[in-house]
């Protein structure tokens, strides 16, 4: 199975502050990495599951494995496994589980069998039966029958070709030996996926974009309606935000770099304001509003701010354009118009030049 990476859509693209690493973290073979501040792929080292997938939040990583498709097919299926059409549990979200389990009237039959014989579900099987748990509480506050977890009996294990057989050994240390073993014999190095400043889009990078698995999401909520009185237990994959006005310095980041534009300014910058249902949970506001903490973050309980259509406003403050370069700023209503970037800079030119 292909694996490529959007880089315009990596948040860590956007800026060396934003410390995401939910798809490095999921991983169970370590063929995602970090090099240089950006994410790194080790193509050989993929053993297809596509849990970093699912795990991105802004859908930075794709693979050959289309979870919106399946969702249309498992929706005849008495009952879900991984296998050929799903390389595992884990590489559907919790808004995917959701949408699939509301397919079921009488609930779905989950199958967690074939992790008996592999040898990635140490790490996978915890990660993925937090999504499932999450998902099931989900649906049946939704009014849905949920998802029943079932232990089977494993299939009988087909005869592995040379690449399936290192991604069958156990345990864990067998499997990195014959990852590395792999890597000799197949020259790993020439499949290096990393990021390529020369062919990076700015244009695509600046623009903020909903996710095609949230634009779903919110079209089959939408559909229920009582959706919006129903009270849920936090969510993982949204939160809500507040802003501290005391502390925030209109710096813009928060907003400016934003992947979806669920945070966003007002047409003159005089508001800054938040939609709940475009938050991805990425965690880029917060990790560049870190060092004046103005940007608070507080759990989902509840779908009723998910659902609504118009955004939240968290700031208004007083704004001015900037005599010196023309750029709109917060303003406190003392001396000239200027932004504290331009005094910054007047600042450090009188001191380069003895004023």
């Amino acid at each position: 199975m292909a694996l490529s990476i959007l880089y315009e859509r990596c948040v860590r693209t956007r800026s060396e502050l934003i410390g995401c690493e939910k798809c490095i973290d999921v991983c169970p073979v370590d063929a995602l990495e970090l090099v240089d501040g950006s994410v790194v792929a080790y193509l050989q080292r993929c053993v297809s599951c596509a849990l970093c997938q699912a795990s991105c939040p802004t859908e930075a990583i794709a693979t050959e494995f289309n979870p919106l498709a399946y969702l249309h097919q498992a929706a005849s299926l008495d009952l879900v496994a991984c296998g050929d059409d799903l390389p595992c549990l884990g590489a559907l979200s919790v808004e995917e589980w959701v949408m699939l389990g509301a397919e079921h009237p009488d609930g779905v039959v989950v199958s967690t069998s074939q992790c008996q014989q592999c040898a990635i579900a140490e790490q996978a099987k915890p990660l993925f039966m937090q999504t499932l748990t999450e998902a099931d509480a989900l649906l049946r506050l939704l009014g849905f029958a949920g998802l029943t977890i079932r232990e089977d009996e494993p299939s009988k294990k087909k005869e592995p070709d040379r690449r399936s057989f290192f991604r069958a050994l156990a345990p864990r240390k067998l499997l990195d030996e014959g990852m590395r073993f792999a890597k000799k014999l197949e020259g790993e190095e020439s499949d290096l996926l990393r990021l390529d400043l020369s062919r990076l889009s700015y244009k695509l990078m600046r623009e903020q974009l909903i996710t095609k698995r949230r634009q779903v999401f919110i079209e089959f909520l939408a559909q229920l309606p009582a959706a919006t009185e129903v009270a849920t237990p936090p969510l993982s994959f949204t939160s809500i935000k507040e802003i501290d006005p005391m502390a925030c310095d209109d710096c813009g980041f928060c907003y400016k770099l934003c992947p979806t534009g669920a945070l966003h300014a007002s047409r003159w910058h005089d508001e800054i304001r938040f939609q709940q249902a475009l938050c991805v949970r990425c965690h880029a506001c917060h990790d560049l509003c870190d060092e004046h903490g103005a940007l608070l973050m507080h759990e989902v309980t509840t779908l009723a701010g998910f659902l609504r259509k118009e955004p939240v406003t968290l700031l208004r403050q007083r704004v001015k354009r900037c005599i010196e370069c023309g750029a709109i700023f917060k303003y406190e209503g003392q001396g000239d118009p200027i932004c504290p970037k331009c005094v910054s800079m007047d600042a450090e030119a009188r001191e380069l030049l003895g004023f």
